[in-house]
């Protein structure tokens, strides 16, 4: 199956749990859906495609949201599953009823991020230390690192 075929039997299998479907080249293609819709789309995904393994979820700070993908494969085609959410409530379910690898990628989403994944089977700090606290999220764009001293106030602009 080409992968635009692979993307015309999605969008019509998929359905309204998605957003859109596309595919920029191929064997690439890239789910978008909505938080209340992710674990519909994985598990139809892992059932009726047999994508039953999930290499990583990367995510990004792009402002005023924060967009998880979730990368699965399914045959020789890599897919995306592009969720969006907003920083002022950036929880999402988690995925590992259905696919267990995902417990560490979620694990990580959570502390350097600050995704709450709802249902987690085991939320402990992955990557930070254990005396992290209420430092912010790392990977996030407006987070300041409380180990750094603030730059000194430059007067009348700049040099």
């Amino acid at each position: 199956m080409t992968t635009q075929e692979m993307v015309q039997k999605l969008t019509g299998s998929l359905g309204a749990m998605v957003d859109s479907v596309e595919s920029p080249k191929e064997r690439r293609v890239y789910i978008n859906t909505k938080r209340e819709n992710l674990l519909g789309v994985v598990k139809h995904l892992k059932e009726q495609y047999g994508a039953y393994h999930i290499s990583t979820i990367t995510s990004f700070d792009n402002g005023d949201e924060l967009e998880l993908l979730y990368h699965v494969f399914i045959d020789t085609t890599f897919m995306s599953i592009r969720v969006k959410l907003p920083k002022s409530d950036p929880t999402v379910n988690t995925i590992t009823p259905i696919l267990p690898g995902a417990v560490l990628y979620e694990r990580e989403i959570s502390e350097l991020m600050g995704v709450k994944v709802k249902g987690h089977p085991d939320m402990r700090l992955l990557l930070l230390p254990e005396n992290w606290g209420n430092k912010g999220f790392p990977l996030r764009k407006d987070w300041v690192d409380p180990r750094r001293p603030e730059p000194p106030a430059t007067e009348g602009g700049d040099a």
